[in-house]
């Protein structure tokens, strides 16, 4: 049986996540970024206005629940 679907060529990774989230979410200026010590969401307090979602280290699983608590979450809560 063969499928009409494109093939995934090589496993999802953070970079994939992260380019992803970037280009959905970039009328919301945040951005998604890896390499944190702990999980977080910081606000944006610059003249940027980009406001960043920290996952783990790199760690795709990370990445994905932050990314759903920062969608769950809603505007006023990221305030």
């Amino acid at each position: 049986m063969s499928s009409s679907h494109s093939h995934v060529s090589h496993p999802i990774d953070t970079a994939d996540i992260i380019d992803l989230f970037d280009r959905c979410f970039e009328p919301w200026c945040t951005q998604l970024q890896g390499g944190a010590e702990e999980p977080s969401y910081r606000p944006a307090t610059d003249a940027s206005g980009i406001a960043y979602v920290y996952f783990r280290e790199d760690y795709l699983r990370s990445a994905l629940h932050e990314v759903a608590h920062w969608c769950h979450a809603g505007a006023r809560r990221r305030r």
